[in-house]
């Protein structure tokens, strides 16, 4: 059972992968395509924790490109930045799977 403390609602597992991501900002009329890379922290039916150097903004949709076990081929996923923080030079954020 979560603590009073704890928002997830979810358990959520420890997750080293490597990941890509994408997302798109619309800045000028063609949108600004972004690609960044980050390293997983822990990951659950739902959500994803991981850190970045790409600075994120709550409710951002990104598109994580997930590696599959065994063959380590990418899945896209479609996530919700549900959060973001600041650590030393990098960025902690907790995403909410979408699709």
């Amino acid at each position: 059972m979560p603590s009073k403390d704890e928002k997830r609602s979810a358990i959520r597992h420890p997750y080293g992968e490597s990941l890509e991501f994408q997302l798109r900002r619309i800045r000028t009329d063609t949108g600004e395509l972004i690609q960044g890379e980050g390293g997983g922290l822990d990951i659950s039916p739902r959500g994803l924790g991981f850190i970045t150097d790409i600075p994120l903004t709550t409710g951002e949709i990104i598109k994580l490109s997930l590696p599959s076990h065994p063959d380590r081929i990418p899945v896209p996923v479609l996530c919700e930045v549900r959060w973001v923080k600041l650590e030393g030079r990098k960025y902690r954020a907790g995403v909410l799977f979408i699709s």
